[in-house]
Parts: C-alpha cells; sequence; structure tokens
C-alpha cells in the first residue's frame, strides 16, 4: 500500500541515478544482488519497492540514503489517512504515554512478536505483513530522538503471560526486549496484573 505518487517518484529516481551511473539494468542488477529483469520490474512497477534493493542501490550509487528515505515517505503515505496526524504528533512529541492492556506498545515490540501480531489479520498478504512490520519498526526510532524526554508505557501483567501456540517463543525475546527498552533512560514501564 505505497503511497503511488512517492512510490512512481521512486521508481523514476532510481532509473535516472542508474542511467546517470552509465549503469544498464543487468550491470546494476550485478552490483545489487539482483537481476536485471528484477531491476527492470522495479523501474516499471511491475514487481513492488524492495528495501534490500533500493538500500544497495543508495549504496551503490552514492545517493546518501535518497531512495530508502523516500520509501519511508511512501510507507508513511500508505498509512490509513485517521493515523497520518498520529505519526506526525509521534515524531514530534517531547513526551509519550502509552496504555495498552492486551498489547505490547507498537513502540516496544521485537520485529518478530510485531510480525506475529500483523499476521492476525487473515486479509493480509505476505507482502503487505512485511511492509506494515517495516512502516513499525521504523517508528521506533523516536525512542532515541534528541528531542523526546520520556516515553511511559502501561501494560496488563497478561500481555507478558501470553502463552498461546502463536507466541511460543516469541515472549522471552520481547521481555529481554522490554528490559532494555526499560534501561534507556527516556523509556519508563509499568506493568499492572489483575487480582
Amino acid at each position: 500500500m505505497e503511497g503511488e505518487p512517492t512510490a512512481e517518484l521512486i521508481r523514476a529516481q532510481l532509473r535516472r541515478l542508474r542511467m546517470n551511473a552509465e549503469l544498464s539494468q543487468e550491470e546494476f542488477g550485478k552490483l545489487v544482488h539482483f537481476s536485471g529483469s528484477q531491476v527492470s520490474a522495479v523501474e516499471l512497477g511491475q514487481r513492488p519497492l524492495d528495501r534490500f534493493l533500493l538500500k544497495r542501490a543508495d549504496e551503490v550509487l552514492g545517493t546518501g540514503g535518497l531512495l530508502t528515505s523516500l520509501l519511508k515517505l511512501a510507507e508513511r503515505d500508505g498509512q490509513p489517512s485517521w493515523f497520518r496526524p498520529w505519526l506526525e504528533a509521534e515524531r514530534q512529541a517531547q513526551q509519550l504515554r502509552c496504555y495498552q492492556p492486551s498489547l505490547v506498545p507498537g513502540l516496544l515490540q521485537t520485529e518478530n512478536y510485531a510480525r506475529t501480531i500483523i499476521r492476525t489479520d487473515a486479509m493480509l498478504g505476505d507482502d503487505e505483513v512485511e511492509k506494515r512490520l517495516a512502516v513499525r519498526m521504523d517508528r521506533q526510532s523516536i525512542l532515541t530522538q534528541p528531542n523526546l524526554t520520556t516515553f511511559v508505557a502501561v501494560m496488563d501483567e497478561l500481555v507478558l503471560r501470553r502463552a498461546d501456540e502463536s507466541f511460543r517463543g516469541l515472549m522471552s525475546q520481547q521481555i529481554a526486549h522490554l528490559i532494555e527498552c526499560v534501561e534507556r533512560s527516556k523509556v519508563t514501564g509499568s506493568v499492572g496484573g489483575r487480582r
């Protein structure tokens, strides 16, 4: 669900940068570890934009991260319209507070936990799951922003005791990640249990 105008811009920039470097699609493909036909399919919009290809393209073409930055914009543009103001507010916030009674908050989720949560929507294909996962992981960069003073997260203790089949093996990794996050000076956590 990439923002179409931004996705088109990325394809055009990729094509322009490749041609300015005087590389054929085959030559460029070898440098970024893709086939020439895969490069062609991305440039023509017949294949979804690929984060790895764009990262390698930025390195090979010396763009300073232009293509991956544009991809982040495309992914943000692909968010539901009701969520975009929240993303912007989240980026500008000096303090964030979150109450999550049934899940680990998105800003504190490990990649495996987040992927499992996103996959609970049976209507999503693998590509869409990975796009949403990339956006969620990218959002976590705000926890290291210098303007953020604190992030306070409160969740129910049952979230940490989750033992159903789809979460087997994920929770120990997730709990270790939460401890790491709380050890950061900007992240504060609280777990409430039911008696």
